[in-house]
């Protein structure tokens, strides 16, 4: 497996970012909606910088991928910070190599360590669950999201 890197994300990576977030594919998994010029990949990743502590994945000196990562919402409407939520997405290129896993357990073993995590699948990506499931992340709810009626698959992992 090629070497990789995870790094916090900044604005000078959004070429590279723009190159993975244009593929329907990635879109699609992440739900992102429809992203066709790097003006509209940029603006997502300036909103992202904002609210969200965003990664890197970096194979040779290009960021092939992204883990992302944002308090959940307490039972008050405040960020709670021992809960976060993690969503990731990778290059249609470098699907299926076990990158994906080796990031996310690079971030586990260090800035997400003693934090309860928690992330969303959609039902038929199985590729996304087999990286949850292979990190011991659970299934534990199943659910629609209400406003676009998507079905969704909530994992947590807690006490690692």
């Amino acid at each position: 497996m090629k070497a990789i890197m995870v790094r916090p994300l900044t604005l000078q990576d959004q070429a590279d970012y723009f190159q993975i977030v244009k593929q329907p594919a990635v879109q699609a998994g992440a739900k992102l909606g429809t992203i066709e010029t790097e003006k509209q990949a940029s603006q997502i990743l300036q909103h992202q910088l904002e609210f969200e502590t965003v990664w890197g994945i970096e194979v040779e000196k290009k960021v092939i991928g992204i883990i992302n990562w944002a308090p959940m919402v307490g039972s008050q409407g405040q960020p709670d910070e021992a809960n976060l939520l993690i969503s990731y997405f990778l290059h249609l290129d470098y699907w299926n190599q076990g990158i994906m896993t080796d990031a996310l357990r690079q971030v586990l073993a260090g800035p997400l360590k003693n934090k309860t995590l928690w992330a969303e699948t959609l039902p038929d990506n199985q590729a996304s669950q087999r990286v949850l499931i292979g990190l011991d992340f659970q299934l534990v709810d199943e659910y629609t999201e209400p406003f676009a009626d998507t079905k969704v698959n909530m994992y947590k992992l807690a006490n690692f």
